[in-house]
């Protein structure tokens, strides 16, 4: 993580980071729970976090690849699918290179 949670000052911090679901006094807890635990806890804790955020990346990864494969197959063949100055551009560029030379 770029910002050790043993460092986070206030509620305002959290925010920043997109912890706005959690009701403030709870934030407000549990900044507190993360102070009075030790430091080896602490950097445990850390790894947790880092590694839920990349379980949600995953997620969020697969999210997206299957939403752009929903929308390549609904508009296929479709206007939005093809661009005519690309189209052109590439048969261009493949009749150039089998030309002989």
């Amino acid at each position: 993580m770029s910002e050790s949670l043993s460092g986070l000052s206030s509620p305002t911090q959290l925010d920043r980071d997109g912890c706005d679901r959690i009701p403030a006094m709870e934030r407000q807890e549990l900044i507190d729970m993360i102070k009075r635990l030790p430091a080896d806890s602490v950097a445990e804790l850390e790894d947790f976090v880092a590694a839920l955020a990349r379980r949600q990346s995953i997620v969020d990864r697969k999210d997206l690849h299957q939403a752009l494969a929903d929308y390549a197959r609904e508009h296929a063949g479709t206007s939005a699918d093809l661009d005519p100055d690309l189209e052109a551009a590439a048969s261009d560029h493949l009749l150039i290179q089998d030309s002989p030379k």
